[in-house]
């Protein structure tokens, strides 16, 4: 107020501008009048600087909102783009194909194959006069078959149709097969199995011959009865009953069987004839044994086991000439040699017979349900036949010592995975089927048992 007396009244001047209430438009008009507080239409200095203060704010609060926009659409943008991948990975996932290199591949990177059908095989009855004897054949096909066959196998694919001409008709049959032999020597699927039929087949044929367009390749049934003619002399082979041994062979021969030997003589000079294995097989002739062991009976020869095998070793015998030794019993005794037969007596679960070491009869393990596993890790020898047939549920059978049998039959175990009897040198009959996916019969016998499968 004192400031206000000494300023002199303001006059206004020619040159102010004067806004005529015409001029505004209501907007402007209502601004003016909340600005323009003595209502003379005139901004003083105070109203000029209340209008800038509003600008200013105005301006301020303008660009707040600008940032908070952008902001938003931003955070928005990130959103949507979030959204996308997360989408885009979820179905990328879900997927169970894609494309690489222009095919269309699955998951794990193996192209796709799209069946229309199952593949058909067509088979005859025109067999070969030249096939193996002591096999049944009961087809035959044409090599190119037989490779389709092993291809569909490779890529997954192992069921099939064959059909085959029956009278006026046709035959067709589901056919399933999992396992093949491809090489320049043979082809061959074997474990063929047709419609609920249990008895597998195999197929098989030798490459070189596939050319001939008359050629067909033999699909033979199970193993028939007459194994004799499967029977193969091992070590050298013009061997007859009484010949001795050569001297490399008897060195080896010694040498698994724990014996230091280089010849017949020296077994004979160590006393070594009192063995079985030695007197009527490694060295017969040396032994004596040529002459008499014909004529000998199986009793005599039994006998003749017994003696030898008494004289060898004073442990643990299992007496089963009058009745025979089952192999819970053998494994409560400790049995350490079976003077007569071995018997699987309905075991069951995984049986090991650790201090088994000779068994002078038969091994006959047959049609025990629940047995599982069976190992004899140290027998050595077995003076007549080792029969495991018909165990639903065997997986393994292990002989890691076992030198000779007259003969050896491992048939129709339909869950056996693991055979071994890596230290075999003489065995007369050999008989394993179908093949287990581990299978090893040592140096001497390996691809060498009647089907050729180990």
């Amino acid at each position: 107020a004192a400031l206000s007396t000494l300023l002199p009244e303001r006059v206004p001047r020619s040159n102010d501008r004067m806004l005529e209430p015409s001029q505004l438009s209501p907007a402007e008009q209502a601004e003016m009048d909340r600005v323009d507080k003595d209502k003379n239409g005139v901004l003083d200095p105070a109203e000029q600087r209340q209008v800038l203060r509003n600008a200013a704010v105005l301006r301020r609060d303008k660009t707040k909102l600008m940032r908070f926009g952008l902001f938003m659409a931003v955070c928005l943008l990130l959103s949507l783009a979030g959204n996308f991948g997360m989408m885009f990975v979820a179905i990328d996932l879900s997927k169970d194909t894609k494309v690489a290199d222009n095919s269309l591949v699955g998951k794990n990177g193996d192209a796709l194959r799209t069946l229309a059908s199952r593949h058909v095989y067509h088979a005859s009855q025109e067999f070969d006069a030249n096939g193996e004897t002591g096999r049944e054949q009961v087809a035959s096909v044409m090599c190119a078959a037989v490779q389709e066959g092993i291809d569909a196998i490779k890529h997954g694919e192992n069921e099939g149709v064959v059909d085959m001409p029956d009278g006026e008709g046709t035959l067709a049959l589901t056919v399933t097969a999992n396992h093949y032999v491809e090489n320049d020597a043979i082809l061959r699927i074997d474990g063929i199995l047709v419609g609920d039929d249990t008895v597998p087949l195999l197929a098989e044929c030798e490459p070189a011959k596939c050319s001939d367009p008359d050629y067909k390749c033999i699909v033979y049934g199970p193993p028939t009865s007459n194994a004799s003619e499967a029977r193969r002399r091992k070590l050298y082979a013009e061997k007859t009953d009484c010949n001795d041994f050569t001297d490399a062979a008897v060195r080896w021969a010694a040498e698994t069987s724990g014996l230091q030997a280089a010849s017949c003589s020296e077994l004979l000079a160590e006393g070594a004839c009192k063995m079985d294995l030695v007197y009527s097989k490694m060295c017969p002739v040396a032994c004596g044994a040529c002459g008499r062991a014909a004529a000998m009976s199986q009793r005599g020869r039994r006998r003749l086991k017994e003696k030898s095998q008494a004289e060898y070793t004073a442990a643990t015998h299992c007496d089963g000439r009058h009745k025979r030794v089952t192999l819970a019993a053998a494994l409560k005794a400790g049995c350490h040699t079976v003077m007569g037969d071995l018997i699987g007596g309905d075991a069951s679960g995984d049986v090991n017979l650790p201090s088994l070491l000779y068994v002078l009869d038969d091994i006959s393990v047959e049609g025990n349900l629940e047995l599982t596993s069976l190992a004899m890790p140290n027998l050595i020898h077995v003076g007549n036949d080792i029969s495991v047939e018909d165990n639903p549920n065997l997986a393994s059978l292990t002989m890691n010592s076992l030198k000779s049998a007259w003969g050896i039959t491992v048939t129709y175990n339909d869950k056996l995975d693991t055979l071994t009897m890596p230290s075999l040198f003489c065995v007369d009959d050999l008989t394993v089927y179908p093949d287990p996916a581990n299978c090893d019969l040592g140096p001497v016998y390996a691809g060498q048992d009647f089907n050729g499968f180990c």
